[in-house]
């Protein structure tokens, strides 16, 4: 991923989703592709020091709702790596 006249290297989590990410109006953001290959939305590629305050803000807003529709609450907003494993233990 190149920005500007330097190259942005992304921890080795994030090599296999390097095609996926992009800048968007400076915030870096990762594609989501439907069946047919057509983009359908951006997720912010969220930093690791804010995991814990977007968890518990899901959680305060919309309350128990088990790991999998938690999960699809975060995924129209956000991604970081291991976030169903994060999403499940936490």
């Amino acid at each position: 991923m190149r920005s500007g006249n330097s190259y942005l290297r992304l921890p080795w989590c994030c090599s296999n989703n390097g095609d996926r990410l992009v800048d968007q109006n400076g915030v870096l953001c990762r594609r989501i592709f439907r069946p047919d290959g057509a983009v359908a939305t951006f997720q912010l590629l969220l930093p690791a020091v804010l995991k814990n305050e977007v968890l518990t803000g899901v959680h305060q807003e919309h309350g128990h709702q088990g790991v999998e529709r938690t999960l699809e609450l975060l995924r129209a907003r956000c991604y970081w790596p291991g976030m169903s494993s994060e999403v499940a233990d936490w």
